[in-house]
């Protein structure tokens, strides 16, 4: 006999039923702009955490909003098709971040977090076109983490080089607590600098990956100071597989050296310079640049497996000038310049104010038609070991013609024997077995003879 019972879920059931319609409420949405929103801002404003707004091809200027594009407070993802271009104007306000001077920027995102994937950014070089010491940026971060990869940043400089600033991504970050960042995979050209970084003096407030982007300067100029990767105080995190070429001054020679593939100087308290965070640089190619890296007190820093080619024809050509604590240099290969590593110490110029290079490790590294490799100042202290001199030619490749034999992994009772006849004799392989997706195999190397293989 069956028994018909009227049941109710219970009190925990019904939270959970309760809970999971709550987290399908929120599910992140898929947004399209021109399709949903007819401008980005408009599709920023109605998105929310989590969302995704893709962006259609075309060319998107003035949107609603103080800038082009501004996301305040939100975790979102703006993702580009093949074609979709962010171009900056002429009319493009001023916006007071509350720093030394007004910015214009073409996107904009305070205390968020963003990815942006696959979007052009055009400066126009429009750089002088806007009053006051204001500087064009493609994207400000203001106290926000970000991912920013596959993008592209073209023409932030002024049409004719002069005084006005202008550089593709500048983040800043001030506030309690760590932002992290991540520029990947992009690719900046025809602008004054790449990347500029800044945080807290007295402790890192940004951890970084600048990695695997292709970085282009406008140079050589003559009357301008600029660098590919800037990065200042509060910042440390890892460079690592880029190629920077092409920042280069060529004017009468200044106070100090300006123009650099990477620059990291702490100038909060300038004169004196403060001690920077750890960064890593490594894997890098750097090409034709005045001074390709300069690393102002960056304690703990390592420099190691970059390839630095070439200096431009201005002042200072130089590949690495250090100074910190601890700092290690190594497997780097430098060539084709006056000086390839230089470690601050009493500097003939400007004293101790840069800062002394202290227990620096330098080891493995290889110079190839470098006049000066290693300058070790006054005051400076260096272990060297392994500097090697005018070796930087590839090593000659040797290409042995081979068999693959391969065989299933089943048993490891077979042994390969090899001859030249089917009537033998057979040879057992001296070769070493290798075992690879399920089956084991040996390579042979053969001769022109032809030759016979069996399992036994």
């Amino acid at each position: 006999m069956k028994t018909l019972m009227k049941t109710q879920p219970s009190g925990i059931f019904s939270g959970l039923l309760l809970g999971f319609a709550a987290a399908t409420s929120v599910t992140a949405a898929d947004i399209k702009v021109p399709a949903d929103y007819p401008t980005i801002q408009a599709a920023v404003d109605a998105a929310s955490d989590g969302d995704s707004i893709h962006i259609a091809s075309g060319v998107y200027t003035n949107q609603v909003g103080i800038t082009q594009v501004r996301i305040t407070s939100k975790r979102l993802t703006l993702i580009g098709q093949p074609g979709t271009v962010l171009r900056a104007t002429g009319t493009l306000p001023e916006v007071d971040l509350g720093g030394p001077a007004p910015q214009v920027m073409i996107m904009l995102a305070q205390s968020s977090d963003v990815t942006v994937r696959g979007l052009i950014f055009e400066g126009e070089r429009l750089a002088d076109r806007f009053a006051g010491p204001g500087e064009l940026k493609g994207i400000f971060l203001s106290a926000s983490s970000a991912v920013v990869e596959n993008c592209a940043f073209y023409g932030f400089r002024e049409s004719t080089p002069g005084p006005q600033g202008a550089t593709a991504i500048t983040a800043t970050s001030f506030g309690p607590g760590e932002v992290n960042l991540r520029v990947a995979g992009c690719t900046f050209a025809d602008s004054y600098a790449a990347i500029f970084f800044i945080g807290l003096p007295d402790r890192r407030s940004m951890n970084v990956t600048i990695e695997n982007n292709t970085i282009i300067g406008p140079g050589p100029l003559n009357n301008l100071e600029y660098a590919g990767i800037f990065i200042r105080e509060g910042v440390g995190g890892r460079i690592a597989g880029n190629t920077i070429s092409g920042f280069s001054y060529i004017g009468p020679a200044p106070d100090f050296p300006i123009s650099f593939g990477i620059l990291a100087a702490h100038e909060a308290d300038y004169p004196q310079f403060g001690v920077l965070q750890p960064l890593i640089i490594e894997g890098n190619t750097f090409r034709d640049n005045q001074m390709h890296i300069a690393l102002t007190k960056a304690n703990g820093s390592v420099v190691r497996n970059n390839r630095l080619q070439g200096t431009a024809p201005g002042i200072l050509p130089l590949g690495l000038n250090v100074s910190g604590t601890n700092v290690a240099i190594a497997n780097n290969q430098f060539e084709n310049m006056p000086q390839g590593i230089r470690l601050m110490g009493n500097d003939p110029d400007y004293g101790t104010l840069l800062g002394l290079a202290i227990d620096a490790q330098v080891t493995s590294n290889r110079f190839c038609q470098v006049t000066t490799p290693i300058t070790v100042q006054p005051l400076a202290t260096v272990t060297q070991t392994g500097t090697l001199t005018n070796s930087c030619s590839a090593p000659p490749l040797t290409i042995t013609p081979a068999v693959l034999v391969s065989w299933p992994a089943e048993t490891n009772l077979w042994t390969v024997e090899s001859t030249t006849s089917v009537d033998g004799p057979w040879t057992p392989s001296d070769a070493t077995p290798f075992t690879q997706h399920g089956r084991h195999s040996i390579a042979v190397p053969i001769d022109s003879a032809h030759r016979f293989f069996r399992l036994r």
